[in-house]
């Protein structure tokens, strides 16, 4: 993947993950505004949806760290090659997770448990 390819995707996932950073944000945000100490409100469900909003915000948080990450490899030469075996990682696969850091085999082993991340 050219090096052009590769800024463009990496582009696109940053600017789609902090869209929905800011809309988790935003919504955190404005649910607090509006909640009135709970009158007419079921606490249970709005804690129930602060904790996963807040564990979506968590989440996409890591995925930024994880484009971010990728923006280096993209700076040093790196990008597009295996962390774990060091061979090229699928071009699809690029395309589909631009953040990825490892081949889809080495993946599927890291998700298994057969293999540990360097």
């Amino acid at each position: 993947m050219k090096t052009h390819e590769a800024q463009g995707l990496l582009d696109q996932e940053r600017d789609r993950l902090v869209m929905v950073r800011n809309r988790l944000e935003w919504d955190q945000w404005a649910v607090s505004d509006d909640d009135d100490s709970g009158i007419g409100a079921d606490a249970a469900q709005v804690l129930a949806d602060d904790e996963e909003r807040a564990t979506l915000l968590d989440e996409v948080v890591a995925e930024l760290a994880e484009v971010n990450h990728a923006y280096d490899r993209l700076r040093n030469g790196t990008f597009g090659t295996c962390e774990t075996c060091g061979e090229p990682i699928e071009a699809a696969r690029l395309a589909a997770v631009p953040a990825a850091r490892c081949c889809l085999g080495d993946e599927e082993r890291l998700r298994r448990g057969s293999l540990v991340r360097p």
